[in-house]
């Protein structure tokens, strides 16, 4: 498949999803651009899906059709009623070797379709205290204290006199 036929794949993903319209697509030896107007109220959906295509690019890294992709507002002029007016498009740029095989994981995130993209919930951060600390610093031990002191106790900070 030509790099042109990729990028009319794309855009045309893009069309059906009803999230966004394709203005432009563009393509270049293994990577294909689409320029992208929201309409209105779609904002919020399209984001979610911004984020999805994030998420199955970096989930799929490992993978011999790994792909990068690069989402951005484009920003231009346009001439309306005799006047020259800044407007933006999303730009949605992917970069592949492996091209076909890269669009058509992509197509299935596009569509909502079921994919190893890794939850946030899944990745989940565990707290641990520092070694060599005892107790909470961050209670107070008498009335009147805040509680946070640096570690090495209250008197290791003393100022430098500057704007004196």
């Amino acid at each position: 498949m030509s790099s042109k036929a990729h990028a009319e794949r794309l855009a045309r993903a893009i069309e059906l999803s009803g999230l966004a319209k394709p203005v432009s697509a563009v393509h270049a030896p293994n990577r294909v651009n689409v320029l992208c107007r929201v309409p209105p109220g779609n904002e919020a959906k399209w984001t979610e899906l911004l984020r999805k295509i994030l998420l199955a690019t970096d989930a799929e890294q490992t993978e011999a059709h790994a792909w990068q992709a690069h989402i951005c507002r484009h920003y231009f002029l346009k001439d309306i009623e005799g006047e020259q007016k800044l407007v933006f498009g999303w730009n949605i740029s992917i970069q592949s070797q492996e091209m076909s095989t890269s669009l058509d994981y992509l197509m299935k995130v596009i569509k909502g379709e079921p994919t190893r993209i890794r939850s946030a919930s899944a990745q989940e951060s565990e707290e641990m205290a520092i070694t060599g600390l005892s107790g909470d610093r961050n209670i107070p031990t008498r009335p009147g204290q805040r509680g946070a002191f640096t570690i090495g106790g209250k008197s290791d900070f003393k100022p430098s006199g500057a704007g004196r």
